[in-house]
């Protein structure tokens, strides 16, 4: 039995408001202390926005600047006894054919690291195989409810039925595999939401991306907390949670929430 004591809160910081509607990081964290969550994941984007804030502008650089926004971040988190446990992914790196590319995003993934060190957040590798390969104690999956719900259950655009009709054996299958081969050890940590079904047409998006997949369309702009239904959540994130809780996970649980009503401007 999964003991309250055993699990500790933690949410991401772009899903207390986005920072481009005026959501400033240090709010946010104050309404996460306030609302008793017990830490934070750092989403790269809130960090970007403080960073650019006027309070750093005598740095004499952009890494500086976000550098010097990372230590006050960790000042601000100490000065609440939020614990921060994670920073968004290092992404858009995968795929990349040219040298230059490459070369300008590994130098981008060195600052990444850096702040990571500031803020005291581990990185994570999400791929089993990656792990197997990696075999170091600090590499560890981010497992997450809704990318595993989505992908072995769910119909993004459908209204209708939400949940594909073979979704339950999937999702079994899968589960079982996951208990058969992830031990608890290997998860960093573990992030919660569920999600309402995408508009197709994105209408009233803030970003409308009519090219990319149904599910992206669906994470963007439709994950909601869980265990709310009157909210429209579609997906067995619960299912998911459960097998994650059944294998002996037990540490940092992290609502990561990204949905539309987010974008409303922060009312100061």
């Amino acid at each position: 039995m999964v003991q309250s004591s055993d699990i500790r809160i933690a949410i991401s910081t772009n899903s207390l408001g986005k920072s481009a509607a005026g959501h400033g990081i240090h709010r946010k964290m104050e309404a996460a202390r306030a609302h008793g969550f017990d830490g934070v994941e750092v989403a790269w984007e809130c960090l970007e926005a403080h960073a650019t804030s006027g309070a750093f502008s005598g740095e004499p650089s952009h890494a500086e600047r976000l550098r010097a926004a990372a230590r006050d971040v960790v000042k601000k988190a100490d000065s609440l006894s939020l614990e921060i446990i994670a920073v968004n992914p290092f992404g858009f790196y995968d795929s990349l054919a040219d040298p230059e590319d490459i070369e300008a995003r590994l130098k981008e993934a060195e600052l990444w690291c850096q702040v990571c060190n500031i803020l005291r957040a581990s990185i994570f590798q999400q791929m089993r195989d990656i792990l197997a390969l990696v075999n170091l104690p600090n590499v560890r999956f981010c497992m997450d409810t809704f990318h595993i719900a989505a992908k072995e259950a769910g119909d993004p655009f459908n209204a209708s039925s939400p949940v594909r009709p073979d979704a339950s054996q999937r999702l079994k299958q899968s589960l079982e595999e996951l208990k058969r081969t992830v031990k608890a050890g290997d998860i960093g940590y573990f992030q919660l939401s569920d999600a309402t079904v995408a508009d197709p047409e994105q209408k009233g998006y803030p970003m409308r991306d009519l090219k990319q997949p149904p599910f992206m369309t669906q994470s963007r702009n439709c994950r909601i907390f869980p265990c709310e239904p009157q909210h429209g959540g579609t997906l067995p994130a619960l299912d998911v949670a459960k097998a994650i809780f059944d294998i002996g996970y037990r540490g940092w649980v992290s609502m990561e929430v990204f949905h539309l009503e987010l974008w409303k401007p922060s009312p100061s």
